[in-house]
């Protein structure tokens, strides 16, 4: 095939975590620009998916595989928002009022379209206290979710409402300047409220029983097996731009076995250890790409000497992020003195994690 093999990578301990690529490997062939004749994608991962369920999910394996199989409001590229099913976006003069037109041409897997009843449904169920969703929190700031969320007052009094089939109006309580790369997280994507009524407590357990409207179908899951495949979704309204026709999943939870694989031509993309990352790192065509993500380590607040803020702000002092980036995690992590990974977003022209810095219980031993 002609498409580039990758090398990945994943860094953890404080450190932000970052991916790693590679073109081809030492036993195949140089690659070149056109493409294949056949587009398929062999996929290496490292877990499993936990559910399908997008105002449910709870970490970024399954999130993945959604962001792929679904489509929401809008698409995230390099940290700008596209517009994905939302074509026209208004904003109030207040910043606290954002109606959106969406587009009458995206369906889902099932047959039925995609409105705007399918986002206020959808949004109803991910911040219900009943369904305890581990993304409820990304609602703050939008009418009421606070309040809903701690159980004050009933989901259906959030702040968003369907006029017609293909506006959404969304009400916030205070101006919320990356709204739109907000709405391009899978916690905020619709929901076919017949499918996810008709499969009840199934619904987003297999593949058969969800339903999809992105520009791929998740095929073959059925809710405990390590193996599953995207296909081109053929009533995608942007299919003339996904390429790939199919991309084949194997979860390989011994990064040795995938790397194996990998070697072996048999996929075409794994995830290294940190140890691996650090003895390939001269392979030919190895590439560094950062992840939005960080790492950290967490006291368990029941022990009496952790209650005490003075010791974990010690203990803090004392950590060697250089050190523990370089020779513990590997693979290009760097060192983190506060929440937010470099690079992650902008704000007017200073980057945001300048911002958040914070110098309390990090500088002794950090920069």
């Amino acid at each position: 095939m002609s498409l580039k093999k990758l090398l990945m990578t994943s860094s953890t301990l404080l450190v932000a975590t970052l991916t790693l690529s590679a073109c081809g490997n030492s036993n195949s062939k140089q690659t070149t620009n056109k493409p294949a004749a056949k587009q398929v994608l062999n996929w290496s991962l490292k877990s499993e998916i936990a559910t399908l369920d997008s105002a449910l999910v709870p970490e970024n394996g399954s999130a993945n595989m959604i962001n792929n199989a679904m489509e929401g409001l809008f698409r995230i590229k390099n940290n700008h928002a596209e517009p994905g099913l939302a074509t026209k976006t208004k904003v109030s003069k207040d910043g606290l009022t954002y109606t959106m037109t969406l587009r009458k041409n995206a369906k889902w897997s099932n047959g039925d379209p995609v409105t705007a009843h399918d986002f206020v449904y959808a949004w109803h169920r991910a911040v219900d206290p009943k369904n305890a969703a581990p993304g409820s929190y990304l609602y703050s700031g939008i009418k009421n979710a606070d309040a809903i969320i701690a159980g004050k007052m009933a989901p259906d009094t959030l702040g968003v409402k369907a006029n017609g089939d293909y506006e959404l109006v969304v009400q916030l309580e205070q101006q919320t300047p990356y709204f739109k790369l907000l709405m391009g997280d899978i916690r905020f994507f619709p929901q076919d409220q017949k499918a996810v009524e008709k499969y009840g407590a199934k619904y987003g357990a297999s593949a058969k029983t969800t339903v999809f409207n992105g520009p791929f179908l998740l095929e073959g899951w059925t809710g405990s097996n390590l193996n599953w495949k995207f296909v081109k979704n053929k009533d995608y309204w942007d299919k003339k731009h996904v390429k790939m026709e199919t991309v084949n999943f194997k979860v390989n939870k011994s990064t040795t076995t995938a790397y194996n694989l990998y070697q072996a031509n048999k996929v075409d993309f794994t995830t290294l250890s940190a140890e691996q990352a650090k003895e390939l790192a001269k392979t030919p065509g190895y590439k560094v790409l950062q992840e939005a993500r960080t790492t950290y380590m967490e006291y368990n607040l029941e022990k009496k000497e952790f209650k005490n803020k003075k010791i974990r702000q010690a203990l803090s002092y004392a950590i060697d992020r250089k050190y523990l980036a370089k020779n513990v995690a590997g693979g290009g992590a760097v060192p983190l003195t506060n929440f937010v990974p470099k690079d992650l977003a902008k704000f007017k022209g200073k980057d945001f994690s300048e911002l958040a810095a914070t110098k309390v219980g990090v500088t002794y031993r950090s920069l």
